[in-house]
């Protein structure tokens, strides 16, 4: 069994960039594990210690991540979101140590089964702070609202052939308020830094949000 170093996207500009990012690391540990690799990805273990926000302390666990490596029989790389300043450190650590580096994609157009949206959903609920039969209920709180989108978002990213009614039904909702929801979170992270900064911290300050409307 081959000792592998995942690579893939972490840190991130908005909480659904950040809540995909941490989806698709834990998919690209399921896909080494399918080919009866070891792997190890350092990005899901030292950040819940480590404040990502504070450059001192994430270059703390990049380089603690790849002390690791230097163990491992070859660095793979995730590449379906991009490579991230992060994961070109990574990759050049690996060249310098003459480590083996592969390029691997995960298929993302297989359909999402009900199982693993519910996880999804699970995870983000977590995320915000807010229960999932919070998610899965009627309420129009901020928190809760902007958590139901953010799931919408992710979980079209990750699984673009899953239908839009498959998606909501997971949270008790219809196509058209799936549609509505990441029209409204798309718009919230284009035209609001500060948003985004703000709901990137795990320290949210739910008030601020009670404001907004939602489906």
């Amino acid at each position: 069994m081959e000792l592998v170093l995942i690579e893939s996207p972490w840190k991130a500009i908005s909480a659904s960039e950040q809540v995909r990012n941490s989806q698709y690391a834990r998919m690209c540990l399921t896909d080494c594990i399918s080919r009866g690799e070891a792997p190890f990805a350092s990005h899901l273990l030292y950040t819940q210690v480590l404040n990502e926000e504070i450059a001192e302390q994430r270059m703390t666990g990049i380089e603690i991540g790849l002390l690791w490596g230097k163990l491992a029989n070859k660095t793979v790389v995730y590449q379906d979101f991009g490579i991230t300043s992060g994961m070109s450190f990574g990759i050049k650590r690996a060249l310098t140590e003459g480590r083996p580096v592969e390029y691997r994609n995960i298929p993302l157009t297989i359909d999402a089964t009900r199982e693993s949206l519910i996880t999804l959903a699970r995870e983000i609920s977590e995320y915000f702070g807010v229960t999932y039969r919070a998610l899965t209920s009627i309420t129009r709180l901020g928190e809760v609202c902007i958590a139901r989108q953010v799931y919408f978002k992710v979980a079209k990213q990750l699984y673009p052939n899953t239908s839009l009614n498959s998606i909501g039904r997971v949270v008790n909702r219809d196509h058209s308020t799936v549609i509505h929801g990441l029209r409204n979170i798309d718009l919230k992270i284009h035209i609001n830094d500060a948003y985004e900064n703000y709901c990137i911290s795990r320290h949210l300050d739910f008030d601020k949000l009670n404001h907004i409307k939602c489906q």
